[in-house]
C-alpha cells in the first residue's frame, strides 16, 4: 500500500455502495488481478482484534465506525499473491490505500500479511514513514497510507531540468552539455577530432580525449554463410582477456565491415562457431579477412570448425621474448604471443620417435620395448556388404607390441533398406597372435565367448548413422591387455541381427603395433650379440639349460633349451658374426 496510484475509474462501484450507511466510514474495497485467485484471502479486523469483514476477489461495500483497521491478507498456496492487489476507496472515490500480500507491512509475503488502515477521523500512529516524501509524518510510527513525492525535483531556475511547481530540491538539478543535451555527457556529438588517428571522427564537434595515440587501423570483412547466428567473433586482450570488439549476424549471405582501431599492443581474435562448421563450406560459401588499413593481411579464411584464434601485435618492439623458444628474438622487448617450439623433437637416430626436422633434443626419445622392435599402427581394410549377423573374413597382418586403441576410419556407411542399421551395430573383433581376443559393438549381440567382450553398441559415443568421409572414432581398448608379436586379426560383423544390410567402406587401425616384419637372424647363436661367438655365450646358454617354454635364450627357435641348441653354440665357437 506504498504505491501511488491514480482514480481507475470506479464510478459504477461507488454507485453500488451501501444505500443507508449510518456509521463514520463508508467506502469500497476491491480485490482482483492477476492469476490463481482462487487462493486469495483478506479480512478486516478492528482496533480490539475482532474480525469486522472478510471475503476473497471481488469488490465489497464498506461500512464501518472510525477504528484503527488491520487489513489481514492470505494465500492458502503459500506462494504470495501472483499479480493480485487491493484498493481501498472513500466513497467519493478517493483512493485511500493499494498494497498486495507480497509487500504488506506486516507477514511473511507468502501465506500471510497486514497492512494498517484506519478509516474514520482517527488517530492510529499511521502515515507515510519516508522522511523524504512530501506527506511523511513525523508523529507516525506505523507504515500507512500512499506515500507523495509530487513535490520533489529542481528548484534552480538555472537549471535546464528546473520545474516551476516543485517546492523541494532533491539534487537532480544539471545542466546543458557541449552538445546541447540537457543532462547529457557529450556523447551524442564527441568523439576524436584528430583526423591523424585511426579513431577519428569525422562527425563530432567536442573532443572528449578518445583518440588512441598511435593507434593502428585494421578492417574486419565478414562474408556470412547460410546460418549466420552460428557465427561470432571478438578482439581481445591477449594479455588481460578483456574483449575489445566483438559482433554477430541476422543476415545470410550478406557482407559486413568492420573498421577497428587499437593502442599498440598485442591481442587476439577469435572466430566461434557453435555447430563447428566454420562459415565455410557445407552450407554456404562464408568467409573473413581481416586487415591493416595499408592492406597487408593478418588472416583470412572460414573452414575452421568451432574456433579459431589468431594473435596478433601492432606497433613494434614486439616479438618472442622466450629464449629456449626456437623464433627467440633477442631485439623484442614485448612478448607478442608468437613463440613456437617446432624445432624440439627426438634427435637419436636409433629412437623409434627420431624426427629429422628436429633440431633441439627434447629428452622425450621413445626406444623398443618388446622384441626390440617400436610400436606404431596397423591399418585393416574392409569393404564389405554384409546381412544382420554376417561377417567378413579376418584380415590377418604381422604386429608386435601392446594394443592401446582401436581407430575406425568411416569412407562410407549404408543400411541398405533397413534405417535402424546405425554405425553401433558393428561389431568389432580383434584377435591377438597368443589366441585372445576382445570384441564390442552390437545391437542385443551375442559376443563370442572366447573373447574378451568390451560393451554392446553403448561403447561407441552415441547413435551413429550414415556418417560423412571424414568420420573418425577412436576406442580406449587397454583393457582388453591384448599384446604379442605375431599374426593379429581382425574382422567385423553386423552385430543387428534383423537388419537387411548394411554396407561399409572402413578402415580398423591397431595402435601400438608395428607391421615390420623382423629380419631372420643369420647367428643365432651369438646370444649375447657381442659379434663372436665365445664361451660368454656358453655360460649364458647352460644358465637356463633345460627350460621347456619361454626360455630366456633359444637358439633353433623351438620355444626349448636343451642338447640340440647346446650343440648348435659349439659347432660355430669362435665364430664371427
Amino acid at each position: 500500500m506504498k504505491h501511488a496510484v491514480g482514480l481507475l475509474g470506479y464510478a459504477l462501484i461507488f454507485g453500488a455502495s451501501w444505500a443507508q450507511c449510518t456509521e463514520e466510514f463508508e467506502g469500497t474495497l476491491v480485490v482482483g488481478g492477476g492469476i490463481w485467485t482462487v487462493d486469495v484471502g483478506w479480512t478486516i479486523v478492528d482496533g480490539s482484534g475482532a474480525a469486522t469483514q472478510s471475503g476473497a476477489v471481488g469488490t465489497f461495500s464498506l461500512c464501518l465506525p472510525a477504528d484503527c483497521y488491520t487489513l489481514e491478507l492470505t494465500d492458502s498456496a503459500g506462494d504470495g499473491w501472483t499479480g493480485t492487489y487491493y484498493d481501498l476507496f472513500a466513497a467519493d472515490g478517493t483512493q485511500l490505500y493499494h498494497g498486495s500480500l507480497n509487500d504488506a507491512a506486516e507477514g511473511d509475503g507468502n501465506s500471510w500479511g497486514a497492512d494498517y488502515i484506519p478509516l474514520g477521523d482517527v488517530a492510529c500512529g499511521v502515515g507515510c514513514l519516508d522522511p523524504v516524501a512530501c506527506n511523511y509524518d513525523a508523529t507516525a510510527t506505523l507504515e500507512g497510507g500512499i506515500c507523495d513525492y509530487t513535490c520533489l525535483g529542481c528548484t534552480d531556475v538555472t537549471a535546464c531540468n528546473y520545474d516551476p511547481l516543485v517546492t523541494v530540491d532533491d539534487g537532480s538539478c544539471t545542466v546543458f552539455d557541449d552538445c546541447g543535451d540537457c543532462g547529457g555527457s557529450n556523447a551524442s556529438c564527441g568523439g576524436c577530432m584528430d583526423p591523424t588517428n585511426c579513431n577519428y571522427d569525422p562527425t563530432a564537434t567536442v573532443d572528449d580525449g578518445s583518440c588512441i595515440t598511435n593507434g593502428q587501423g585494421l578492417t574486419l570483412t565478414i562474408h556470412t554463410d547460410d546460418y549466420p547466428f552460428e557465427t561470432q567473433w571478438q578482439v581481445e586482450n591477449i594479455y588481460t582477456g578483456t574483449v575489445i570488439y566483438d559482433g554477430n549476424y541476422p543476415v545470410a549471405d550478406s557482407t559486413y565491415v568492420h573498421d577497428i582501431c587499437l593502442p599498440p599492443g598485442c591481442y587476439e581474435i577469435k572466430f566461434f562457431d557453435w555447430s563447428g562448421d566454420g562459415m565455410c563450406c557445407a552450407y554456404g560459401q562464408g568467409w573473413f579477412t581481416f586487415v591493416h588499413d595499408d592492406g597487408t593481411a593478418i588472416a583470412e579464411g572460414g573452414d575452421y570448425g568451432y574456433q579459431l584464434d589468431i594473435p596478433f601485435c601492432v606497433g613494434s618492439d614486439y616479438g618472442c621474448t622466450d629464449a629456449t623458444a626456437c623464433n627467440f628474438d633477442s631485439t623484442a622487448l614485448t612478448d607478442d604471443a608468437s613463440c613456437n617450439y617446432d624445432c624440439y623433437g627426438c634427435t637419436d637416430t636409433t629412437a623409434c620417435n627420431y624426427e629429422l626436422s628436429a633440431t633441439l633434443d627434447d629428452g622425450l626419445c621413445e626406444y623398443p620395448q618388446l622384441s626390440g622392435y617400436c610400436a606404431c599402427d596397423e591399418f585393416y581394410h574392409f569393404e564389405a556388404t554384409l546381412d544382420g549377423g554376417q561377417s567378413t573374413t579376418a584380415v590377418n597382418h604381422y604386429g608386435a607390441g601392446q594394443l592401446d586403441s582401436l581407430r575406425l576410419h568411416i569412407t562410407s556407411w549404408d543400411g541398405v533398406s533397413n534405417d535402424a542399421t546405425s554405425v553401433n551395430d558393428m561389431v568389432i573383433r580383434v584377435d591377438a597372435p597368443d589366441g585372445s581376443c576382445i570384441a564390442f559393438g552390437g545391437f542385443f549381440y551375442d559376443p563370442p565367448v572366447e573373447c574378451q567382450y568390451l560393451g554392446d553398441y553403448t561403447f561407441y559415443p552415441g547413435f551413429l548413422y550414415e556418417p560423412d568421409g571424414s568420420a573418425l572414432l577412436e576406442f580406449d581398448v587397454s583393457e582388453g591387455g591384448l599384446s604379442g608379436e605375431g599374426g593379429w586379426q581382425v574382422k567385423i560383423t553386423n552385430g543387428y541381427w534383423t537388419s537387411d544390410g548394411l554396407t561399409t567402406v572402413s578402415d580398423i587401425e591397431l595402435v601400438g603395433l608395428c607391421n615390420t616384419i623382423p629380419e631372420p637372424n643369420s647367428c643365432p647363436e651369438d646370444l649375447n650379440e657381442d659379434g663372436v661367438v665365445t664361451v660368454a655365450d656358453v655360460l649364458l646358454l647352460l644358465g637356463s639349460f633345460g627350460c621347456t617354454s619361454g626360455c630366456d635364450v633359444d637358439v633353433n627357435g623351438d620355444d626349448a633349451l636343451n642338447v640340440a641348441d647346446l650343440l648348435m653354440v659349439l659347432s660355430a665357437f669362435s665364430s664371427t658374426c
